[in-house]
């Protein structure tokens, strides 16, 4: 088994609901969160993307 470390993050109070409500589908939030970030990185590999902040940059400095 892989060594495990803790992750400290802060949540609205609405997103923490829906993540105890996966309870009842017989998830714990940390397995819920671990099997999210999982899948994510085991996607293939897309273009790069270019964040808001960087995008909306690139505009500013082209007008």
């Amino acid at each position: 088994m892989a060594t495990m470390t803790k992750v400290l993050i802060h949540l609205p109070v609405s997103l923490k609901k829906k993540l105890d409500a996966m309870k009842a589908q017989g998830y714990s939030v940390s397995g819920f969160v671990r099997a999210l970030l999982e899948r994510e990185f085991n996607q293939p590999k897309k273009k790069e993307r270019r964040s808001w902040a960087r995008s909306s940059l690139d505009q500013i400095v082209r007008e």
